[in-house]
């Protein structure tokens, strides 16, 4: 089995955080609003999410899948 690599990791991170800030998000407010730091956080860290997976995806590091 494959090692993360170091953008798997930071990726993995980040979308837990993105993880957590939503669901405390909506056991506290019952939204996930702009108008308070945990729902900029969630929307923040699940760009960022989004911005890394391209990179993993790039790398050909996608689990499951091998080339060829």
């Amino acid at each position: 089995m494959a090692a993360l690599s170091t953008l798997g990791i930071i990726h993995t991170a980040i979308s837990l955080v993105a993880l957590a800030t939503g669901a405390i998000a909506l056991v506290r407010d019952r939204e996930i609003s702009w108008k308070n730091m945990v729902g900029k956080t969630y929307v923040i860290a699940t760009i960022l999410t989004c911005v890394t997976g391209f990179g993993i995806f790039h790398h050909g590091c996608t689990a499951g899948i091998r080339p060829g």
